[in-house]
């Protein structure tokens, strides 16, 4: 896998082919995100982590899941503790989308119908570059990595009851997502000393012994 993306890195940089196109500017990104998910019919998979060259928010997102377009995302720790990105989560699952979050993740991704992606070459915002990619090995390679995060991924949102109670709920995910605990406190809207409290009253009631083993448990019992 490394060597398809760093052969992605290297077509794109050199402009080569009919395969990958070389965008400039945020606005120009922003036009081909809108682009990419107007012209979806099927699916629409992302990977999602910061900077944000526009906005946290997609707001077309919800349109398209009203027509049936599904959409799979994985996301790195570090977006939840961007002010309003988890309540923004919370709201497109709401609506269907299917979330997920892997700590680590270093690439932002986006992949419409399995035919079309879109990726920042850098996260460096002052200088915006993207490739838009069509059909080609380097798109399946794209694709094959992004089946790879989200088999690794853990959910950020299950359906159905809750047998540890909402609350609890979101701090097990909070804390299997990788976040310190001062993130986690700012996210649920709780003080620093209330979340640590609670976090080892959920361990206990638990019986794990660590965060990690609190994430096991929890998903082996499906609630996460």
């Amino acid at each position: 896998m490394a060597t398809e993306l760093t052969e992605l890195f290297a077509a794109a940089q050199n402009g080569a082919g009919d395969e990958v196109e070389i965008t400039t500017g945020s606005d120009e990104l922003g036009r081909w995100f809108v682009r990419l998910q107007q012209e979806a019919r099927k699916e629409v998979i992302t990977l999602d982590r910061p900077p944000y060259a526009l906005t946290t928010s997609n707001p077309l997102e919800a349109a398209a899941l009203a027509r049936g377009v599904v959409y799979r995302s994985v996301y790195a720790p570090e977006a939840l503790e961007w002010p309003g990105v988890l309540g923004d989560i919370r709201e497109l699952v709401h609506h269907g989308e299917q979330a997920r979050v892997l700590p680590g993740l270093k690439v932002k991704l986006a992949i419409a119908d399995r035919r079309l992606a879109l990726m920042p070459l850098s996260l460096d915002l002052t200088d915006v570059r993207a490739a838009v990619i069509r059909p080609s090995a380097l798109l399946d390679a794209l694709i094959a990595y992004w089946e790879m995060c989200w088999r690794q991924a853990t959910p950020l949102d299950a359906p159905g009851e809750d047998p540890i109670g909402e609350e609890d709920r979101q701090l097990l995910i909070l804390l299997v997502s990788g976040l310190k605990d001062e993130a986690i406190a700012r996210q649920l809207g709780w003080s620093v000393r209330t979340m640590r409290r609670r976090m080892s009253r959920l361990l206990e009631s638990l019986g794990a012994a660590n965060r990690f083993q609190a994430g096991v448990i929890a998903a082996r019992s499906g609630w996460l």
